[in-house]
């Protein structure tokens, strides 16, 4: 699946055929997490603090667009690029 956004060395991804509740993946280095759109809480997985402080305040400045390509990936349908922080 590509990527929807690249920033600081994170890769953020939003996978067909998703569970709700509506989230993201983010990749940094081996690690990964999974964070709600809505809440920018912690779903699954693990981040540096710096890495997870940074993803929130990429989410908070796209929400609407994550909600929208959420809307698009629940249809099996490829997400749209979002602009890095």
């Amino acid at each position: 699946m590509p990527s929807i956004a690249e920033f600081l060395g994170m890769v953020v991804y939003m996978y067909w055929d998703e569970h709700p509740p509506a989230h993201f993946h983010v990749r940094f280095g081996g690690m990964w997490a999974s964070i709600d759109v809505y809440t920018g809480e912690l779903v699954d997985g693990a981040l540096p603090r710096k890495k997870l402080n940074k993803s929130e305040e990429w989410r908070k400045l796209h929400i609407e667009e994550l909600l929208k390509n959420w809307e698009i990936v629940s249809k099996n349908g490829s997400p749209n690029k979002v602009a890095p922080l």
